[in-house]
Parts: structure tokens; sequence; C-alpha cells
């Protein structure tokens, strides 16, 4: 299924849940990284903030890095959010709850 922008996301999750529950799939980092364990996966979703951050203070204009590693930081994130069962609808919410129209 082709989806565009923001779009994506719901795909990626369903994606990511989908190998975590499938030991068929060969090769699949999503499934070695979900049954690494927990260390592993925090130490991933530390790793690619950082490396976010680096991107932004090092050249704040150069969009494509800071892009880039938006993604990593992102997937890595929904990839702990699987192992703890939350799902981007439960952030989602969360975030609904605390904006407060000006």
């Amino acid at each position: 299924m082709k989806t565009k922008g923001s779009g994506f996301i719901k795909e990626l999750e369903r994606v990511i849940q989908e190998r975590s529950n499938s030991n068929d799939i060969e090769k699949s980092y999503t499934h070695e990284l979900l049954t690494s364990g927990k260390d592993r996966i925090a130490k991933k979703v530390i790793e690619e903030s950082g490396e976010l951050a680096v991107a932004y203070l090092n050249d704040a204009t150069n969009k494509d890095e800071i892009i880039w590693e938006s993604a990593d930081l992102l997937y890595h994130m929904m990839v702990l959010l699987q192992s703890a069962d939350v799902t981007m609808d439960d952030v989602s919410k969360e975030l609904e709850k605390r904006h407060k129209p000006d």
C-alpha cells in the first residue's frame, strides 16, 4: 500500500507490529531489534536522538540531514513503543489532552 506524508506513520506502525509478531521474517532489522531486549532498544533511541541534536547544532540550515536523523529517531521510537505495547494513537491522545486552545 502506497501512502503519502504522515499517512505513512500508520503503515510503518503496522509493519513494526507485524514484524514483532512473526518469526518467519528473516533478516528483519525490526524483528531483530525487538527481540534483542529493552537495553538495546533504549540505547538506539538515545543514539538516534543524539544524532538528531548534533545535526541540528552542526548546521541547522541543512534540512536534509535533520530530516534523515528525525526519520531514524521516529522509527526507533516507534520500535520502543511497540515493545512497550504503546501505540501512536496513545501518544496522539496524550498530546491532544495537553493541547489548550489559545
